[in-house]
């Protein structure tokens, strides 16, 4: 949802990772999620402006107006989740230059995001910056994720993303958090935190292998090509996730340009 001043819609980031500009009346809720991916890549100061326009506003909302469509905005205000904001906020916090920082973010962020979630304890840490105790939060809770999705999987697998899915911890989850881990110190803590995600983590998920510590050869890195976007996902799970068509794929670098913005981030923090 890039900034977009004349009211008449608004840009983001579509299910194929392309930019295009949607009617307010467009319900496409996950376009906050990826934006931030978009400016994670490009670090573009109107991307940094949808970003705020969307967390500074309380409660956190998606993008709509609410002089031309009320409805769909307060729909809006009313919906938007944790992985929403979380994965906004660590966006915002990636360490671009030259560019407004956050410095407010944990003072404006709610802890009611909307009528359906609020702010829990892990992620009211990180966002207030207590990311010692943060992180050891979540070395607690993978210490427990980890073994049980590996108990779990087998039978996520053969019976679908429907009841069986809902008792699987989401690999989305794992991703965001994985961003999250990206911002925070190095330490000894965050160094542990980062081995332990990695366990849940296949070889071939080349960006957060990076992000959690873990170089993979050149090799990989060049033979790469973008089919989808699955840095969010593991293949040896069921998934729905959108498959783009050949138009998309032909225009869309996303894929290959957020392995290349977790290559910079690991040069900048010399891991």
């Amino acid at each position: 949802m890039l900034f977009n001043s004349s009211y008449k819609g608004y840009y983001q980031y579509d299910r194929g990772m392309l930019v295009n500009i949607k009617p307010w009346s467009d319900r496409d809720g996950d376009a906050l999620w990826r934006t931030a991916i978009g400016f994670i890549c490009y670090g573009d100061f109107n991307l940094n402006m949808g970003l705020l326009s969307c967390i500074e506003d309380e409660p956190v909302r998606f993008p709509y107006n609410k002089d031309t469509e009320p409805e769909l905005y307060q729909w809006a205000r009313d919906t938007v989740s944790r992985d929403q904001v979380a994965m906004a906020c660590a966006a915002l916090r990636w360490g671009h230059t030259n560019l407004p920082d956050d410095t407010e973010l944990e003072i404006t962020v709610p802890f009611f995001l909307s009528k359906k979630h609020w702010l829990t304890p892990d992620l009211w840490l990180w966002l207030r910056k207590h990311y010692k105790l943060w992180t050891l939060l979540i070395i607690i809770q993978f210490l427990i994720i980890i073994p049980w999705n590996k108990f779990w999987r087998p039978i996520y697998r053969k019976f679908g993303t429907g009841w069986a899915g809902k008792l699987m911890y989401p690999h989305y989850s794992l991703f965001i958090t994985a961003f999250m881990l990206a911002v925070v110190p190095d330490g000894k803590l965050t160094d542990y935190a980062r081995k332990l995600l990695r366990k849940d983590v296949e070889d071939s998920n080349l960006v957060l292998q990076m992000l959690l510590g873990r170089w993979p050869s050149i090799f990989d890195i060049l033979s790469y090509e973008a089919k989808s976007f699955r840095w969010n996902r593991r293949l040896d799970e069921p998934s729905d996730v959108y498959e783009p068509e050949n138009r998309e794929l032909e225009y869309n670098n996303i894929d290959i340009d957020l392995i290349y913005a977790a290559l910079k981030w690991g040069y900048r923090k010399n891991i």
